[in-house]
Parts: structure tokens; sequence; C-alpha cells
């Protein structure tokens, strides 16, 4: 399925040296998904010793990722 990104995304990604495989592999292979009561996924994933957590939403095509951080 097709990522697309929000511009506070995208902005979050630079400011915190987030590469975009880090983003897609947390996404296929999440440690865990929790919905939220907004309609919003939170998906966590431990890479490079390190837990990313992404919020999105899942649209009829495409994923579309809101925010991006380290935990």
């Amino acid at each position: 399925m097709e990522i697309k990104f929000s511009d506070h995304a995208r902005k979050r990604i630079r400011e915190r040296g987030i590469e975009g495989w880090e983003v897609e592999e947390t996404l296929k292979h999440p440690r865990y998904i929790k919905k939220t009561f907004d309609k919003k996924i939170i998906a966590v994933g431990e890479l490079k010793n390190r837990k990313l957590k992404i919020v999105f939403t899942k649209e009829d095509n495409y994923l579309k990722v809101i925010s991006v951080m380290f935990l």
C-alpha cells in the first residue's frame, strides 16, 4: 500500500534524522498497533535499538503518516 506523508510528518522526519526505510519497516512490521479515539492509528516498532512511533490514518488506497517520533 502506498504511503503518503503530511507536511508535519515530513518536517519531523527531517528534524529527527529518521530515514524513509525506517518508517516503511515500522508500518510493515510493527511491534504493536493501537487505535485512538479519533480514528488515528499508532504503530510502534524497534529499529537499530530505538523505538519509533508513527501516527497515521488508513485511507482507501494509502496510509497517511501524520507524525513520526522516537520513544
